[in-house]
């Protein structure tokens, strides 16, 4: 496929009312609710800063990570309230991690990004008899970044 029919692909809608541009519009918004520095959704949206604070301004890896464990601790919340609306999908990733997840959202209360959180995962997985799912980095793939 030429570069040209990629780049046009990349673009066209998901769903009549759900393309990939509306999606970063979504995200700018989450990272503004949460008040992740202008420096880090610049850098996030391919933007550059101008000025000095594009000169003198850097992301650093705390940043970052501080990102991570937010954006994770959202997906989290959505898995949990898809599975409170339906808790099985026809989808086959989606039902694997919906059956994977097992935890009640009210007895949740691990900080988003602690470790503790895998071995509670594993914890319940013993106690339920289901594979316990690795979702460390799940979302990253959709987003196209490993950070």
């Amino acid at each position: 496929m030429p570069a040209e029919d990629t780049a046009l692909a990349s673009w066209l809608s998901v769903l009549p009312a759900l393309t990939p541009h509306g999606l970063r519009h979504g995200h700018q918004t989450w990272l503004e609710e949460a008040g992740v520095s202008d420096l880090l959704r610049s850098e996030r949206m391919g933007h550059e800063v101008p000025g000095m604070r594009g000169v003198y301004g850097h992301v650093s890896p705390a940043m970052r990570a501080d990102l991570k464990a937010l954006l994770q601790e959202r997906w989290e919340d959505a898995l949990r309230e898809r599975k409170r609306v339906c808790p099985r999908s026809v989808i086959p990733v989606l039902d694997a991690l919906l059956a994977a997840g097992g935890a009640d959202p009210a007895q949740d209360r691990l900080p988003p990004g602690s470790q503790n959180r895998t071995r509670a995962s594993e914890r319940e997985a013993t106690r339920t008899g289901r594979q316990a799912a690795d979702l460390r980095g799940f979302p990253w793939a959709i987003l196209g970044s490993n950070q």
